[in-house]
């Protein structure tokens, strides 16, 4: 009754662990039609955000200050990393200019000098600039410099003007191939299907439809548990699928060593130690095949499961 009751003590903490899957935060601009999920560590503000929100005392920032700047400068959203010193910044404005998914090559390359133009008469150094495609939207993605680092992500999306800004003002920015900003912007959805023709029309109905200044509509995620990209239900399916082959992945290679290679059961102490070895060896690949597939963090809790489960691997190689 013992044994199984650590058996299950065992389970317990596996699935519990990798909840943590679910901290990472939603936010929805209902006015510029974006859905962007931010990890926990970051600091999210919005023109929803609420002047007694705790995080403006935590920063020793003002919210007539940011609000001002967010108005004078077309900002939605600025989110800042509280374990490094950078912030990403989400801009939009209307623009008469074509829909980037309507350029092709040609126009989109076009496009990308069009930037660089822009970024160097206004004092920035370029040092790379690319195109970027992340859920079917084609960006200009820009490395630059000045008194700070920025990749900056730049696109046409049905009339209107987005710009995601990654700022970095500890040099921590390599160039153009950086994945971490990149996940930001890929971590971005657009509410709103794209149109095959340009939304911009001059008309005074139109113009009356897209509001100079609007207030954005963010709503952080609220509800037992923060949301996800799926639901919890989604999330417990997938923990469970993980811990399931994850368990058969460390138990097929010790039952056919035991019962096919091996003629006696180990000593008690050989199966304490063989057994340790094993899950250290099995954590550490299953820690590098994790980390070559880029499994997000549900996937890298499956690096404990070794450990946990080498106590079974102990009564194997000892039966």
């Amino acid at each position: 009754m013992k044994k199984l009751s650590s058996f299950f003590l065992c389970v317990i903490l596996i699935l519990c662990v990798p909840l943590t899957c679910l901290a990472d935060s939603e936010y929805v601009i209902d006015d510029i039609g974006i859905k962007i999920t931010f990890p926990d560590n970051y600091y999210v503000f919005t023109r929803d955000t609420l002047p007694d929100d705790e995080k403006f005392v935590s920063l020793g920032i003002s919210y007539d200050g940011l609000m001002s700047v967010f108005a004078a400068e077309n900002i939605y959203l600025e989110a800042m990393d509280t374990d490094a010193f950078n912030n990403f910044v989400i801009i939009c404005s209307d623009t008469e200019e074509a829909n980037y998914f309507d350029l092709g090559v040609d126009g989109l390359y076009k496009a990308v000098m069009s930037e660089e133009e822009r970024l160097e008469s206004g004092g920035r150094e370029i040092i790379d600039a690319d195109l970027f495609e992340a859920g079917n939207v084609d960006y200009v993605k820009i490395y630059s410099k000045a008194e700070d680092s920025r990749m900056q992500y730049i696109t046409v999306y049905n009339g209107k003007k987005y710009e995601f800004r990654f700022v970095d003002y500890n040099e921590s920015l390599t160039g153009i191939d950086d994945e971490y900003p990149d996940s930001l912007v890929e971590a971005a959805t657009f509410e709103q299907p794209a149109q095959k023709e340009t939304a911009h029309s001059d008309s005074s109905a139109d113009k009356e439809k897209l509001p100079q200044a609007p207030s954005a509509s963010s709503k952080e995620a609220d509800g037992t548990y923060p949301h996800t990209d799926g639901s919890l239900a989604d999330c417990l399916v997938d923990i469970l699928i993980f811990v399931v082959l994850g368990i058969i992945i460390c138990t097929i290679p010790v039952v056919i060593f035991r019962f096919i290679f091996m003629r006696t059961r180990l000593r008690k102490r050989m199966a304490f130690v063989f057994s340790f070895i094993y899950a250290v060896l099995m954590s550490v690949a299953f820690y590098f095949f994790i980390l070559h597939l880029d499994i997000d963090t549900v996937g890298t809790y499956l690096c404990v499961l070794p450990l946990l489960w080498s106590f079974v691997i102990y009564k194997i190689v000892k039966s």
